[in-house]
């Protein structure tokens, strides 16, 4: 058999194994560094052309940060978008010729999800050639007397030495506690999913489907003739027509928001004081996620019209100025959307939906630049998705940076200056990383939500109860630095 598929079934077993022991009833916390660094240096040892891969390289990076994030502040999201990372450099290590995010998180799912059925192959190939199996079982027999003198010699020692014995005991039942396990069916289950996951990482498949898609890709728009039955797909009318369409659409378009940027900027921007605080939701819920599929709609509608020859007139100048005014437009819009989320924060203090519309406007003015660069350099669809994918990765590294439980928390108590915090939010829809930190300030919690201190203990113990409750089974595998804040604060 290849000696490479011999270590790559040998690492197989060791991950499945270092997973074992690392997950099993543990949380994610510095287990994630360490099974990140034993895939991470097996597959760079059976792929070393993955090493001049640029999009290997940064994804590793990137996962590894996020496996830091985990260690430091273990975060909902650190987790969420650790795992995509992972998967995602998974796929350009293996794959080195790959290059969109997209294609490579999807083949590593696939190859994941395939699993079982390379196993059963590799088990099957495992018993093709007898003789290579009689060959290894006769090296096998020649173990066996070493190991009985071995055996008998240990026995000796462990009898006549007391220390030795002691010593024998607790390396015994060290192993023995990482190795022992109930065969019930959810350990069966989980060392299951430990396959799929190990196997589906290691194991290389020929499948180049994903790269066979991508090598037809282009990123460059290309004029192009169509025909259909003889005749031109698409004539020179045709395409006039659709020109002038466009134009129509842009222009009308362009005047409809020009409207509503100036009713935004009038009262939104300036002179917003006049809304209660019930229509100050509304209008920020309703009109926030309306104007959101406004703009994407409106970049739908250009990637339509500027999708093939309309790029390639010699006339079609007034339409690219239109749609450039329609982009600066909707960045516009897009700041609109921001000032009225940063209004219902001056109101309602911080919550997560409300941090993750700045985040989505900050992706949303990056894709309006992107498609002004699409219309004007003639790029194509494809270029667009690949430009995006990647700044969308980079934008949510850097969000997972920020401990959003503590700051939210901080926030909504020290800097927000309204006068009501919402307790129950605090309390029960924040993670406990932010326990030490309500326990430190129960008073202002107190004071600012205005519910009385015997509701606030009664809860706040709770969530004590919860925290304990959670980590008091978890090993040193599943340290991190939030959990032990927390621990440090309640046994102090």
């Amino acid at each position: 058999m290849n000696k490479k598929i011999v270590l790559e079934n040998i690492a197989v077993l060791m991950g499945i194994i270092l997973y074992n022991i690392l997950f099993w009833q543990e949380g994610l916390g510095i287990n994630v560094l360490i099974f990140t660094l034993f895939i991470m240096l097996v597959l760079y040892a059976f792929n070393p052309e993955a090493r001049q891969s640029p999009q290997a390289l940064w994804t590793t990076l990137g996962t590894f940060i996020l496996a830091g994030f985990i260690v430091w502040h273990n975060s909902l999201m650190s987790k969420v978008l650790y795992m995509l990372s992972f998967v995602t450099a998974v796929g350009f290590i293996k794959e080195s010729a790959l290059k969109f995010i997209f294609y490579s998180f999807n083949m590593t799912f696939a190859q994941i999800v395939k699993t079982p059925f390379t196993a059963f192959q590799k088990l099957i190939t495992q018993f093709d050639d007898l003789n290579v199996i009689w060959l290894r079982f006769r090296y096998a027999r020649l173990a066996i007397i070493p190991c009985l003198i071995l055996f008998v010699f240990f026995g000796i020692y462990y009898h006549a030495n007391s220390q030795f014995a002691a010593w024998s005991d607790n390396f015994s039942d060290f192993i023995g506690g990482f190795f022992s396990f109930d065969v019930s069916i959810e350990r069966l289950l989980f060392l299951f999913f430990g396959l799929l996951i190990v196997g589906g990482i290691i194991w290389k498949e020929k499948d180049q489907i994903f790269t066979l898609i991508q090598n037809r890709k282009k990123e460059d728009l290309e004029r192009t003739r169509e025909r259909k039955k003889g005749k031109a797909f698409y004539t020179p009318v045709d395409l006039k027509n659709e020109y002038r369409i466009a134009m129509i659409l842009i222009i009308a378009l362009n005047g409809l928001l020009f409207v509503v940027n100036i009713s935004d900027i009038s009262y939104v921007w300036f002179n917003y004081e006049g809304y209660s605080a019930v229509e100050l939701k509304a209008f920020v819920h309703q009109g926030t996620y309306l104007l959101i599929l406004a703009i994407l709609l409106a970049m739908g509608i250009l990637v339509y019209y500027f999708r093939k020859n309309i790029n390639f007139l010699s006339f079609n100048r007034p339409l690219k100025i239109g749609a450039y005014i329609w982009i600066a437009q909707n960045v516009l819009l897009a700041l609109s959307v921001a000032a009225r989320n940063f209004r219902y924060v001056e109101h309602h203090a911080l919550a997560y939906k409300r941090i993750g519309v700045f985040i989505f406007v900050t992706l949303v003015i990056y894709g309006l630049w992107t498609m002004f660069l699409k219309v004007k350099n003639k790029k194509t669809f494809y270029h667009l998705l690949y430009k995006n994918s990647w700044a969308i990765y980079i934008v949510l590294i850097l969000a997972s940076a920020v401990n959003w439980d503590g700051f939210i928390t901080h926030y909504n108590l020290k800097i927000h200056k309204g006068e009501y915090v919402d307790a129950d939010f605090l309390i029960h829809d924040v993670s406990d990383k932010n326990l030490y930190y309500l326990l430190e300030n129960k008073t202002l919690l107190k004071q600012k939500s205005g519910k009385n201190m015997h509701w606030i203990e009664h809860n706040l113990n709770q969530k004590v109860d919860d925290f304990e409750h959670r980590t008091q089974r978890h090993s040193f595998f599943s340290w991190n630095y939030a959990d032990y804040k927390n621990q440090r604060y309640l046994h102090h």
